[in-house]
């Protein structure tokens, strides 16, 4: 889907530092698929990787708001320290959450194919399990004049090509709209972009707008 953003800024402050161990000595980062309860707080997660966690203290995120549903983050936690290696079930403290935009790939006739503002390219990666496409993008952002301005961000399929064996190369474009939001400084976004549609001997080819010209990255199966 086209996704709206709303980019929030995520401010951290430090106290005077401290030698040993901390609460974040042991802090992990992984891109995961979250899941809600029916209280639509985030209670489980299965990381890339494929380590199953189970947060002790349910949580709640202003953008996970379906019960008993699935969404993409990005999981900051620890590791309860009483765990060895063998453990199948990992019991987590969530320390932060941060959401990671789903985009699934539309018509290159469809409205999203105009719009063509740049962003700023960082980095792109195939997930350890296969499952996603990943991007991290920097999206130029400030305090707007215009109430309720926002960006947009999305993904077309351009293009098709059928190859040699019934095998194909997919031409999406990331297509982003700046809307009515300065561009005074960079905030981080990452998106994915799910794998299921390919076979094995697939491509696909991603590009970007950026400030500097289109960039282009392929990946095969």
């Amino acid at each position: 889907m086209a996704v709206v953003v709303s980019v929030v800024l995520v401010a951290c402050n430090h106290d005077a530092y401290n030698t040993g161990d901390s609460r974040y000595s042991y802090l992990r980062t992984d891109f995961s698929k979250v899941y809600t309860n029916a209280d639509a707080r985030l209670w489980s997660a299965m990381t890339d990787n494929g380590d199953s966690l189970l947060l002790i203290t349910p949580t709640t995120a202003a953008w996970a708001t379906t019960p008993d549903s699935v969404y993409r983050a990005l999981l900051y936690y620890n590791l309860q320290q009483d765990e060895d290696s063998t453990t199948v079930l990992h019991r987590v403290e969530a320390v932060a959450v941060a959401m990671v935009y789903v985009l699934q790939p539309h018509s290159a006739t469809d409205s999203l194919a105009s719009m063509t503002d740049p962003v700023v390219f960082q980095s792109a990666w195939v997930s350890s399990n296969k499952q996603y496409v990943n991007f991290s993008l920097a999206l130029m952002t400030g305090e707007a004049n215009v109430q309720d301005a926002r960006q947009t961000i999305g993904l077309v399929c351009d293009s098709m090509k059928t190859e040699t064996q019934n095998r194909h190369t997919y031409y999406y474009r990331l297509c982003h709209r700046q809307g009515d939001v300065p561009q005074y400084y960079k905030s981080t976004l990452y998106v994915s972009i799910p794998t299921g549609p390919f076979r094995q001997g697939d491509r696909v080819a991603v590009s970007v707008p950026t400030y500097d010209g289109t960039v282009t990255r392929v990946f095969a199966w």
